[in-house]
C-alpha cells in the first residue's frame, strides 16, 4: 500500500539534497532562462489592454505552447547532471508495519499516534501505530461514500452552514473512533490521508460528546509514513531569522496587519517585506538563510498543469512575480528552514494524481528542503487568519508546531464571531511537528 500511495514525492524526497542546477550545464541553465524571459514577457502582454482579440488569442497560444515546451525541457534535463543521475538510481524503500513500529519507537516521535488510511471500492482500512505497536482497523465504507461525506462537510464549512455538524460526526465515528484506545493520554496525532481524505479537515470533527478532535490532542499531517523518515529531524535546525513576505500586490491589506501582528507576538527575528518589496527575486535570494519563511499572499493553483501553480510576488526586472511551483522545486533551497506557512488560499491541495499524490504546493517546498509547511485546504477568511496565525507564533516560542496550531485554532474558535470551522479548521500542518 505504503508503495502505491506516494512515490512520487517520497522519490523526490530521497534525491532533494541535490540542487537542480548545481553541476547543470551553463547552457542549460542560459536556455531554462530564456524560456522564463519568454514566459514572464507574454504574460506581462496577455495583462496588458488590448483591442486586437486576435492578437490576444495569438499571444495566449504562445504562452499555452511556450509553459508545454518548458514542462518538456525541465523533465529532459532532469538527468542531465551527474549528481543527479546518480541520485536517480537510488531506490527509496516503501515503509513496511515493521517500519512504522520501529519509527514510533524513534524518541523523536515518542508519544505520537501515527493513524494511515487506505480507502478501497467497498470498504477501507485504517493503520494504527503508537509507541512500538501496530494494529490494522477495517472501516465499513469505500471510497465514494467517504468522497461524498468529505465533499458535504467541505461545502457546508465553506459555505458557513451550521448543519456541519452531522457529517462531521459520521465521518469521526467512521475514521478516529476506532482509534481512541491509542489516542488516549498521546502527545500528538499523525494523520496519514489517502484519497479524498487529503481534502478533509480533521480539526473539526466531532466526537459522541459533541468535542472537537482539536480539543483532543494536537494535529498534523503526512504525506505518507516514509515521509516522515525524511522530516524527522527538522527540528534541529536552529535558525530564528523570519522571511515575512505580505500583500505583495495589494489586494490584502489585512495581511499587512498581519505582518505587524505577527512581528509583535513573535520572538523570532522577522524581516518584513510589503508590496513592492515582496518581489519574487528577493524570495529567491533570501529564503535560503531563513529559519522561518512566511507568505501572506496570494495562492493560484492550475489543475491543468500543476508546475504552474504559484504564490503571487512582486514582478521585479529578471521575475514576473510568480513563484511557481516548478520554480519552487528548481530554484528554492531551503535545507536552512524549519518552516514555511503559506497564508494563502487553497496551498495545502491540488489536483489528485496518479499515486495518490496531492500536487499542491505545499509539497514542493518540502521537496525543496523544508521539513514543515503550513497550509490551507479553502480560500481563508482575512481577519481570522490574521488573529490564527498572530496566536500560533506567539505560542510557537514555547510549544512545538503542532501545539501552537492547535493552540491558535483553539483560539479563534474560542471567539464567538468566529467560532465556525471556516474560520480555524482550514490550516493544517504537514510534515515534522517539531
Amino acid at each position: 500500500m505504503e508503495h502505491a500511495k506516494s512515490r512520487a514525492l517520497i522519490d523526490m524526497l530521497g534525491n532533494m539534497k541535490i540542487h537542480p542546477r548545481r553541476g547543470m550545464d551553463p547552457t542549460l541553465i542560459e536556455k531554462l532562462e530564456e524560456f522564463k524571459k519568454k514566459l514572464k514577457d507574454l504574460r506581462q502582454e496577455l495583462e496588458s489592454p488590448k483591442e486586437d482579440s486576435g492578437r490576444s488569442r495569438s499571444v495566449r497560444e504562445e504562452f499555452r505552447a511556450v509553459r508545454t515546451a518548458l514542462s518538456d525541457f525541465l523533465q529532459q534535463v532532469e538527468l542531465r547532471t551527474p549528481e543527479d543521475a546518480l541520485m536517480a538510481l537510488k531506490q527509496v524503500p516503501p515503509f513496511s508495519a515493521t517500519d512504522l513500529k520501529k519509527l514510533t519507537q524513534n524518541s523523536a516521535w515518542s508519544g505520537t499516534v501515527f493513524l494511515e488510511f487506505f480507502l478501497g471500492t467497498k470498504e477501507s482500512y485504517g493503520f494504527v501505530s503508537r509507541d512500538g505497536t501496530f494494529r490494522t482497523f477495517r472501516i465499513p465504507a469505500g471510497d465514494q461514500e467517504i468522497r461524498k461525506r468529505v465533499s458535504s462537510l467541505r461545502d457546508k464549512i465553506k459555505g458557513k452552514s451550521p448543519d456541519w455538524k452531522e457529517d462531521s460526526a459520521a465521518l469521526y465515528g467512521i475514521l478516529i473512533k476506532p482509534v481512541e484506545k491509542e489516542m488516549a493520554g498521546a502527545s500528538r496525532l499523525a494523520v496519514i490521508p489517502n484519497g479524498p481524505l487529503h481534502y478533509l479537515p480533521f480539526s473539526p470533527l466531532l466526537d459522541g460528546a459533541g468535542k472537537l478532535l482539536i480539543e483532543k490532542i494536537p494535529l498534523f499531517t503526512l504525506p505518507s509514513a516514509t515521509v516522515a523518515r525524511f522530516v524527522q529531524s527538522g527540528g534541529d535546525k536552529k535558525s530564528d531569522e523570519m522571511l515575512l513576505l505580505a500583500n505583495p500586490d495589494g489586494s490584502l491589506p489585512f495581511a499587512e496587519a498581519e505582518a505587524a501582528a505577527i512581528n509583535q507576538a513573535t520572538k523570532l527575528r522577522p524581516r518584513i517585506l510589503l508590496k513592492n518589496q515582496a518581489t519574487e527575486g528577493t524570495v529567491k535570494k533570501l529564503t535560503s538563510s531563513a529559519g522561518y519563511v512566511h507568505f501572506a499572499t496570494h495562492g493560484i493553483l492550475d489543475g491543468g498543469q500543476p508546475l504552474y501553480s504559484a504564490l503571487v510576488l512582486a514582478p521585479d526586472q529578471k521575475e514576473d512575480g510568480r513563484l511557481e511551483m516548478q520554480e519552487i522545486f528548481n530554484e528554492l533551497d531551503l535545507k536552512h528552514t524549519r518552516l514555511v506557512t503559506l497564508s494563502a488560499c487553497n496551498t495545502a491541495v491540488g489536483p489528485e494524481t496518479g499515486g495518490d499524490e496531492i500536487a499542491g504546493l505545499s509539497r514542493a517546498f518540502m521537496y525543496a528542503g523544508a521539513p514543515s509547511v503550513l497550509a490551507s485546504l479553502w480560500a481563508v477568511d482575512d481577519y481570522s487568519t490574521s488573529r490564527l496565525m498572530t496566536e500560533f507564533y506567539r505560542n510557537l516560542s514555547g510549544s512545538d508546531k503542532a501545539q501552537a496550531l492547535q493552540k491558535a485554532q483553539l483560539a479563534v474558535y474560542s471567539e464567538e464571531k468566529v467560532s465556525h470551522p471556516f474560520y480555524w479548521a482550514a490550516f493544517e500542518l504537514i510534515g515534522s511537528f517539531r
